[in-house]
């Protein structure tokens, strides 16, 4: 069944999919653009191609970078909700004063798809391991097994196994970059759903297509971040084997 038929399950809030985001895909499957011939088909052909171009609307060539005004817009407009940062916390950092301002200005959303969220946090818990020194890093969030995202003193954003906290999975080269490939997610998962009905996503029923852009506007945003051993690589890898024609 299509989206915008039934009303939205509650598996949605698993994945950190916040309110906002259901309301844009309703808005999306509403639009005269998304609309299917049919009440009982899901998007195909024509239609599918439309839902990708407008979600992400890629230029032809070059990258448009988000700044914090832009990303405070973006992900607020459907009344999903950011976490900043304190300017206290943020100035007893070591990382970048772009970073800082972005961080406090905009924030990074309190949940977000796939299973992460985002907020003040600390990383004394760790204490020592190997050659890594909890110091160094400003903690930002979590993915959904408790790992620690954080900045370091360049401001690239690894992904700390809490395990092993001296292994690192790198995650984007800037928090600015960070949020700019949350929104692309966020613009995949709506894609999904409006393309195959409200269960597509979470049953890894991703359009080819759809998987593409994503990967595309991904490298377009931060080339490093499309690696095979990065943390949007392993997701995307993910994504691909899930897909369908």
């Amino acid at each position: 069944m299509c989206l915008g038929l039934t009303a939205m399950s509650a598996p949605f809030a698993f994945w950190g999919f916040g309110v906002g985001l259901l309301r844009q895909v309703a808005l999306v499957s509403r639009s005269s653009a998304f609309r299917t011939r049919r009440s009982d088909t899901c998007l195909s052909g024509d239609d599918l191609i439309a839902v990708i171009h407008r979600l992400w609307q890629c230029p032809k060539t070059g990258r448009v970078s988000v700044d914090a005004a832009d990303f405070q817009i973006a992900w607020g407009t459907f009344g999903d909700e950011l976490s900043r940062f304190t300017v206290d916390s943020l100035s007893r950092s070591h990382i970048p004063q772009s970073a800082k301002r972005f961080l406090e200005t905009a924030g990074l959303p309190k949940e977000a798809a796939p299973f992460l969220t985002f907020g003040q946090a600390s990383l004394n818990w760790l204490g020592r391991s190997g050659q890594f020194d909890g110091e160094s890093y400003y903690a930002v969030g979590f993915d959904g097994a408790g790992n620690p995202f954080a900045i370091d003193s360049e401001g690239t954003v690894w992904l700390i196994d809490h395990e092993a906290p001296d292994h690192m999975t790198f995650v984007n080269s800037s928090v600015q970059t960070l949020a700019e490939c949350l929104l692309t997610y966020r613009k995949l998962v709506v894609a999904t759903i409006a393309a195959g009905g409200e269960d597509a996503f979470l049953d890894g029923r991703i359009p080819r297509g759809i998987a593409e852009a994503f990967s595309r506007s991904v490298e377009m945003a931060d080339s490093a971040a499309v690696r095979s051993e990065s943390f949007w690589g392993i997701e995307l890898s993910g994504l691909i084997a899930e897909t369908s024609a």
